[in-house]
Parts: structure tokens; sequence; C-alpha cells
């Protein structure tokens, strides 16, 4: 389902920008994995395709949970390093700490330990935007948003902040200057996302859990996956359809006055 919905959206965008269908997508959604088994599997299809640029999205989900730990994070990044040895540009998405954090440098904003900020050749980093008493950016579209995109880079001139405008799928520069007295959004959460980011990233958790839990245990039920996460049975439900699994039920005990 995510997969296909993720198909879906890049069909738009290629069809906005116009450009051929160039794009290889190797998901592993659903599937418990580290960092190394991806290097390894990256490495395969770098043999068969030969790609100009690697695209890791996100790269929480290959940390398991350790992207505070400098260690863990510093042999993703040689790993990172040995993809790019070839002269493949290697690119990976990571997500802001939690908070408002339009006053603090570009390359402090990440979630989880400094060596990201510290190893890579260059961040682009985008805070999302409103103006002022929440009016919409453009009359003509209500529904675009605003971003500011900043840039940290070495070896190179630092690029000047742009502001960006989002016109579903794409986004576009803002040279009308729509955005000239926006501010940033003191609501955004994680990767520049309003209220409601914390709910999608603490889902994408769940799931991710469910899945370890499955992979460890596949008699795990479905009433056991619910208290252990804290969640009812229909929402358990709901995830089983997302990862294309099925946990066991258990049966209801009968009695002389029914069933318990």
């Amino acid at each position: 389902m995510l997969k296909e919905a993720f198909i879906d959206r890049y069909g738009q965008i290629k069809t906005a920008l116009k450009v051929k269908d160039n794009f290889i997508l190797a998901s592993i959604k659903g599937y418990t994995t580290s960092f190394k088994d991806v290097y390894e599997y990256i490495v395969i299809l770098k043999r068969i395709h030969n790609p100009d640029i690697i695209i890791i999205d996100p790269i929480y989900k290959l940390l398991n949970g350790s992207e505070n730990a400098s260690e863990v994070v510093s042999e993703f990044c040689q790993i990172v390093d040995l993809l790019g040895r070839d002269g493949t540009t290697i690119v990976f998405v990571h997500h802001h700490r939690k908070g408002d954090l339009s006053g603090e440098d570009p390359q402090n904003r990440s979630s989880g330990s400094g060596v990201f900020a510290r190893d890579v050749d260059w961040i682009l980093d985008l805070i999302r935007l409103k103006k002022k008493k929440d009016e919409p950016i453009d009359s003509q579209d209500p529904d675009v948003k605003g971003y500011r995109a900043s840039w940290t880079v070495r070896s190179f001139r630092t690029p000047p902040d742009q502001n960006l405008l989002f016109y579903h799928p794409i986004f576009k520069i803002d040279v009308a200057g729509l955005l000239s007295d926006a501010k940033p959004d003191s609501k955004q959460r994680r990767g520049g996302d309003v209220a409601g980011a914390k709910s999608h990233d603490e889902k994408e958790e769940r799931m991710n859990r469910l899945n370890q839990m499955f992979a460890e245990n596949p008699k795990l039920t479905l009433q056991d996956a619910a208290k252990e996460l804290g969640v009812t049975t229909k929402t358990i439900e709901s995830y089983e359809n997302i990862l294309g699994i099925e946990l066991s039920r258990k049966r209801k005990r009968k009695t002389e006055n029914g069933s318990i």
C-alpha cells in the first residue's frame, strides 16, 4: 500500500517536471533489517544499474533507534563513504529533533548524534514557514505550503537561503516573493511537518516494532501485540494490512454461559 502510494507520487512528480523515467525504487518497507544488510543490497543494485545518485529515506529506519549513539552513526557514515567511493552521490534523508529550531544553525537541527552534521559534505535543511495571522500563502491556491531551504556545504561557497513554495507534488522557488514576510512556523515538528507529525512518527515506530516482533515470533497473537504496543486490536489489524503480515488470533474459551 505504501509502496503503491510512493510510486503514484513519483509518477505525479515525473509528469509535473517532464522528466524521463530513470528512477529505481528498492523498497524494504516492512522488513526487519540493518544498514549493513542494506549496504550489501545496494552494492548489488549498483553493479546492475550503475546509478549516479542513491537516496536513502529515511535513515532512522536503518539505525534501529540508535541515532543518538555516535559510534553507530559513525559506522553508518563510513558505509555511506564506501558506497560513494566510486563517485556515486549518496543522499540520505533525516529529520529534525522536536521543537522550534528556527533560531539554530541549520546543521544543528537534526535529530540524534552530532556526527550527522560533522561527517557529510553538504546539508539541505527545510523549515516550514507561515504568514502572519495564518493567512493563505497564495490566494489562488489555499493548499500551498511555504518552506525555507538553508545550505551547509564544505569546500564550496555557501548558497544563500531560498524560500520555496510547495505546490503538490513539487517545490517551486518563490520568485514572486509570496513568502517575503513569512516567519518560521513555531508549531513545526520533525522534518518541517506541523502538528500531527509526532503521531505519524510514533505510528511508524509502532509498525516497525510490530514487524520486528512478528519476525522474532511468527506465532505472535493480535491481542499480545496490541497489549505490548499499547494500542487497540483494530489498530494492529490496520498495521497488518499495511505491513502485509497476519498475526494469530486467540480463540475464545467457551463456558456454560457463553464465551469468555
